[in-house]
């Protein structure tokens, strides 16, 4: 199974380069030509230098750049990029970077900005590369948004503390003056505002006199499942249990499990954060011409990784994960011995090994998903030791079939 498992991650990735999300939009040219057809959405770190277009929403499609395109709209959910040639910072944000003066620098480029919130009076945008995001603002009367500019750096006396100029409340403050929007609750607001896009949406829908819309895409969804786990035990070092005769059985557990799934574009659904709890109980023993060790053991996982669709159809996705876990275990049952050479012959003395019950897993895993409800997976753990010994391992391996039952509206 851990060949099959090798070969579906070597193959896949192949899957996810040839595939195409062609949704329903619009682009404007240059030229102000409106075209309707399908754009190739995908789920971005980094805002796009180009769009791919088809007039028919299959393969034929042309690349438009920078260059090209002055607008483009996708209808699934909202998203507008727009083109304009602003002042773009390049000052970092990472604390080892940072020295104790401002870094003013900067370029002027022709990128797309990303609409987050779009009014009669101001829009917000985003533009994200490497470096770090921006948050950039459009007063109605002006033809190109301005960049909203929060500036770091190290305390003089004290570099292990970071100095904040915040200058992008003061540009937010003097639009909320324009607009007839200050209050004393609105400047209690704009004093302890954090450069986040959630919380310059907000300040952006006071000034347009507007309500948030709800998001049709749900951000979370719970699933449950039921799985089978298949456990064995390799021994490892200076014991009598490492040597090629020894014979592991391999054990078939029932395992429950449940967790929450995190959309990092809801709408798209590519990048999932995945949360998940996990009960088995399951047996060891393995067996030699030099000794015996056995014990039953019941074992919840807490883990936390990330789940990545690499092919996304309406009905038909699949996807890898890998995760980190932590495995919070209880044994029962453990005897063990290990024969030795007496003066005359051989005889048994009793060792059981003391095991940890708090280890480390990480575990990966492919699956599909059917019908945006029903999740079949295949998986391995990468062999945890479970003892502290230092010639000694005891490894655990693990795999795991299954099936989850995915909750929520899509």
């Amino acid at each position: 199974m851990r060949r099959f498992l090798f070969g579906l991650f070597m193959v896949l990735p192949f899957l996810s380069y040839a595939q195409s999300n062609f949704q329903k939009g619009y682009l404007i040219t240059n030229k102000k030509d409106t075209l309707k057809g399908w754009i190739d959405y995908r789920e971005l770190a980094h805002n796009p230098t180009s769009v791919s277009f088809s007039d028919n929403g299959r393969t034929e499609t042309k690349v438009y750049t920078l260059k090209d395109c002055a607008e483009f709209h996708i209808n699934y959910d909202n998203t507008t990029y727009r083109r304009f040639l602003v002042d773009i910072t390049t000052a970092s944000i990472e604390f080892s970077e940072l020295t104790d003066k401002i870094d003013k620098s900067f370029r002027t480029d022709s990128v797309f900005l990303l609409v987050l919130q779009e009014g009669p009076n101001v829009t917000l945008y985003s533009y994200t590369d490497r470096i770090k995001e921006r948050l950039y603002i459009q007063d109605k009367t002006d033809a190109v948004p301005v960049e909203l500019i929060r500036e770091l750096s190290h305390q003089l006396k004290d570099p292990s503390k970071i100095m904040i100029n915040i200058q992008y409340v003061r540009q937010l403050m003097s639009l909320v003056r324009k607009y007839g929007k200050w209050t004393e609750a609105m400047e209690r607001k704009l004093s302890i505002l954090d450069y986040q896009r959630k919380e310059l949406i907000r300040i952006v829908l006071v000034i347009n006199d507007q309500q948030l819309a709800p998001s049709k895409f749900p951000k979370t969804r719970w699933f449950a499942g039921l799985n089978m786990d298949l456990g064995r035990t390799k021994f490892e070092g200076s014991s009598g249990l490492a040597s090629k005769e020894a014979k592991s059985k391999t054990t078939v557990s029932p395992m429950v499990n449940g967790g929450v799934d995190v959309f990092v574009n809801p709408a798209i659904r590519k990048l999932v954060f995945r949360t998940e709890l996990s009960l088995v109980k399951t047996n060891s023993e393995v067996s030699g011409p030099r000794g015996y060790d056995a014990f039953d053991m019941v074992t919840a996982t807490l883990s936390s990784g990330i789940l990545y669709h690499l092919y996304s159809k309406e009905n038909f996705k699949i996807y890898i994960s890998g995760a980190f876990g932590i495995n919070f275990s209880d044994f029962s049952k453990h005897s063990g011995y290990k024969i030795l050479d007496g003066a005359l012959n051989e005889f048994k003395v009793d060792y059981s090994l003391t095991m940890r019950t708090i280890h480390l897993s990480f575990p990966v895993h492919v699956g599909v998903v059917l019908n945006k409800k029903m999740e079949f997976l295949a998986g391995y753990n990468f062999p945890t030791n479970m003892v502290d010994y230092v010639h000694i391992g005891m490894y655990r391996q693990r795999m795991r079939v299954g099936f989850n039952y995915l909750f929520g509206k899509y």
